[in-house]
């Protein structure tokens, strides 16, 4: 006997396919729609803020900055972290720091940039390191937060303005 097939008999699966393909057409516009919703938007420019330094520069002169906290701060910041490289009054010491306080590098950036160089250092393979010798991030101390740096900053400005004989800085 032929084995003959019902033609009323429908396959149970054809169903459940056409089911999945309907729900799934039906679905995508939705994922799209929502994928379009959730792509993160790029992010907003970053709020540039002005150092202390530059503040207190603006406000009053190079004066009202060596009057100030801040640059009293800054230099025992500098004194405590700087000096055994840089001198105290940031005039370098031999083979180990540059001079800061007639640094043309330090000179011809921001404060945000200064804080930037200092918070990576130099290390001795870069072409711009001429001492031989690296400058660690944070000067060696990585527990130097932003606000220390930026009294450092403030000293720094102070010193480079009294190398340009702008201002006198204050004994001790």
């Amino acid at each position: 006997m032929a084995n003959s097939s019902n033609p009323t008999r429908r396959d149970p699966y054809a169903l459940r396919a056409v089911m999945l393909v309907a729900l799934f057409l039906l679905t995508l516009p939705g994922i799209i729609i929502a994928a379009l919703i959730a792509e993160p938007k790029p992010p907003a420019p970053p709020k540039v803020e002005l150092a202390e330094s530059a503040v207190v520069r603006e406000a009053g002169g190079m004066e009202a900055l060596v009057a100030s906290d801040l640059y009293r701060q800054g230099r025992q910041q500098f004194i405590t972290n700087c000096t055994a490289c840089h001198g105290e009054h940031g005039e370098a010491k031999p083979n180990l720091g540059k001079d800061i306080a007639h640094s043309k590098f330090v000179a011809e950036r921001t404060d945000d940039e200064v804080m930037a160089y200092i918070k990576v250092g130099r290390r001795v393979n870069d072409p711009l390191n001429t001492t031989g010798v690296d400058m660690p991030p944070k000067g060696g101390n990585p527990a130097l937060n932003d606000a220390q740096i930026r009294q450092i900053i403030a000293y720094i400005r102070a010193l480079q303005a009294h190398a340009r004989g702008e201002v006198e800085l204050p004994a001790g």
